[in-house]
């Protein structure tokens, strides 16, 4: 009998022992994967996963998960401390620790760099020769006269977009506040198979001291896009976007917008400079926007890095999803953000040099 129970007790031990190294494999295993993602943002796994229902979201915000993440570790270290016995294997202790210790590190990342680092400063350094001012506010179709006296008087912008804008709306705010210029809407073309008048188009409006601009074909994003190019000996392209928001019901739309913004960002040529505006309900952590190759954020070249949405929340809190995003060729000279009476987004403003 003794030795059945001597035999028994071992099997237990053992199966104990294989249970434990399994959820210490399957933590490292998801530890790594964590990793990759939050410190390889351009990877196809990253993208993959940064697009993933909850992961994407966790993403958006990334300074507070970073956060979340120390505070966990904090509280786990002062528990095992508090707990700790004589006994405890010291070799263990210090595999915890090497665990807990990464980590921190990638939530000190993440409040560090909530969207990854960028390499891109060359475009920031090309020389150009006229100065164009832009605004983008998703103001969800409230924008009105007040606001853009506002505007104009802080930042006096050449091209304002409005990702949620009717031309209603937007119409009647512009001549409200005395703005002459072109007010461009979406083709039918523009508009994903997802659009209903439930909610308001991209629109862009143009002063007229900007110059002349032509409408070209947009992408077919599910709140519409329009496209413009100026009239000059060196063309320059504006394109204003609102992508879908990454709803539970909606992730695969979204999904597609950030595809769809990918697939615009590789067929730009060097020749062309390029700006990309609006909503894009996505940090340049998610998706297509983390390995754009020929577009880059303006907040970023400005080392200017601020949360957008929501209002009511701190700017280093709020997830930064409204972009200017700019070719090479153009210099990024100034770069803020701007809190107004309506909707729930910032506006965003970029002062920039481009070739005349």
């Amino acid at each position: 009998m003794p030795s059945v129970q001597l035999g028994s007790r071992f099997v237990k031990k053992h199966r104990s022992r294989q249970r434990k190294t399994l959820i210490r494999v399957l933590l490292w295993l998801i530890t790594a994967a964590v990793a990759v993602v939050v410190l390889c943002p351009a990877l196809g796994f990253s993208r993959w996963m940064s697009v993933r229902l909850g992961f994407a979201q966790v993403l958006a915000f990334s300074r507070i998960a970073g956060l979340v993440l120390l505070v966990m570790v904090a509280c786990i270290v002062l528990a095992q401390i508090c707990i700790r016995r004589p006994e405890d294997n010291s070799k263990k202790l210090t595999w915890g620790f090497i665990f807990l210790l990464v980590w921190a590190g990638l939530g000190v990342y993440l409040v560090a760099f909530p969207q990854g680092t960028s390499g891109q400063v060359a475009a920031a350094d090309m020389v150009s020769t006229r100065t164009l001012k832009i605004v983008s506010f998703n103001s969800q179709d409230t924008v009105n006269a007040e606001n853009l006296r506002h505007l104009d008087d802080a930042f006096h912008a050449d091209v304002y977009v409005f990702p949620e804008g009717g031309v209603s709306t937007v119409s009647t705010a512009t001549q409200g506040a005395g703005l002459t210029g072109t007010l461009f809407e979406p083709r039918t073309q523009d508009f994903g198979g997802l659009y209903s008048e439930a909610v308001a188009p991209t629109t862009i409006f143009v002063r007229s001291s900007a110059g002349n601009f032509e409408q070209k074909p947009g992408i077919s994003l599910s709140f519409g896009s329009v496209r413009l190019e100026s009239k000059t000996a060196n063309p320059l392209t504006i394109l204003g976007v609102h992508t879908a928001p990454p709803l539970p019901a909606l992730m695969s739309n979204w999904r597609n917008d950030l595809g769809l913004v990918g697939e615009f960002d590789r067929q730009i040529n060097d020749t062309q400079s390029t700006i990309v505006v609006g909503d894009f309900n996505a940090t340049m952590r998610h998706g297509e926007m983390a390995d754009l190759e020929n577009l880059h954020d303006a907040a970023q070249l400005a080392r200017q890095e601020r949360g957008t949405w929501p209002t009511s929340w701190p700017s280093a809190a709020s997830a930064p999803i409204d972009h200017i995003l700019v070719s090479s060729g153009i210099s990024v000279e100034r770069f803020e953000t701007i809190v107004l009476d309506n909707g729930d987004h910032r506006a965003i403003f970029t002062e920039l040099k481009v070739a005349d």
